[in-house]
């Protein structure tokens, strides 16, 4: 797939974008999560806009402009697991898309249940969350939470996560929503 020199430009403003959403997040203590999520979210414009290919290399790019060009490298982690997390989840997407778009062409019907399609999606949201959380509250705590962890803290945090999760995705999807409304519509 050729991609469009106006696609690639908004991939170069949007990798500018979110070099200097982890560099704010590293000056601006108190919007660091903000400033993490909204450049991560942008991995995922990168994979819709154009395809899982260059969403990779997207991501790719971001993550090591960020490790050069950001101060505090332990944000640099934080906005590597969630753009990786947003890339694998968009792969995921595309992936039941197409099965269900060859379950239309060979069943010859037009009702694949939505719900087990969200089930599914979120069962694999929860998985590839907690296969990056889980490592990272185990082999270094000290990342997520920076005082002393007791056992029945480790559950807290666990669970807390969880809740993370489910917010950080559904602003994922409102920013989807917005961007498709207000910005994509300019770029054809």
């Amino acid at each position: 797939m050729h991609v469009s020199t106006k696609r690639l430009t908004l991939l170069a403003m949007m990798l500018a974008i979110s070099v200097i959403c982890v560099n704010l997040s590293a000056m601006i203590e108190m919007g660091t999560l903000f400033f993490l999520a909204a450049g991560s979210y942008l991995v995922g414009v990168a994979v819709l806009e154009t395809n899982l290919a260059y969403g990779v290399a997207y991501y790719l790019a971001s993550v090591l402009l960020s490790l050069i060009l950001a101060p505090n490298k332990i944000y640099c982690l934080t906005y590597a697991a969630m753009g990786a997390y947003l890339l694998i989840i968009e792969a995921i997407q595309t992936s039941l898309k197409n099965r269900d778009l060859k379950k239309l062409a060979t069943l010859n019907h037009s009702d694949i249940p939505q719900k087990s399609r969200a089930k599914q999606l979120w069962l694999c949201k929860f998985a590839v969350f907690n296969a990056i959380y889980i490592p990272t509250l185990i082999f270094a705590p000290k990342l997520i939470y920076s005082g002393e962890l007791k056992p029945v803290m480790y559950l807290g945090i666990f669970l807390g996560g969880q809740v993370a999760l489910v917010l950080y995705d559904l602003a994922y999807a409102e920013f989807i929503v917005k961007y498709w409304k207000r910005i994509r519509k300019n770029i054809d």
